[in-house]
């Protein structure tokens, strides 16, 4: 279980660095995966998802995840 947790926070802090030169409608797409994500129950996954979250709303503050 944490492999598979180390795992999907990479993949999700990776989200939030192919955010910095990807179209807008990638980023929005990347904001709504993200939003999903929040679901989790792990709090370390939870905290990265938000990190990440907020890293592509200052790469695109307009995102329409945030509606």
């Amino acid at each position: 279980y944490n492999n598979v947790l180390k795992i999907r926070k990479a993949a999700i802090k990776d989200l939030a660095l192919i955010s910095k030169d990807c179209p807008v409608e990638l980023l929005n797409r990347i904001g709504d995966i993200l939003t999903q994500l929040l679901q989790t129950e792990d709090q370390s996954e939870f905290a990265q998802v938000q990190a990440s979250l907020m890293t592509v709303f200052k790469h695109n503050p307009k995102c329409k995840s945030i509606k």
